[in-house]
């Protein structure tokens, strides 16, 4: 599965959120965005399989 991220400037950071995945979100440099929205991403799904929780198949145009 892929889930869409957007990306927005913090400052000297970019911020990442994840339309389809409600409260994912990350902070990187710019030159880190792709690999932080992946460990975001991950981790955001492993705490709902943890929690028996099923994540939501994504919805967002990727």
């Amino acid at each position: 599965m892929r889930y869409a991220y957007r990306t927005e400037r913090a400052g000297r950071q970019v911020l990442i959120s994840f339309p389809d995945c409600p409260g994912c979100q990350t902070e990187a440099a710019p030159a880190d965005v792709q690999a932080m929205a992946t460990d975001a991403v991950i981790g955001w799904l492993e705490a709902h399989l943890v929690r028996n929780r099923v994540p939501p198949a994504p919805v967002a145009p990727t």
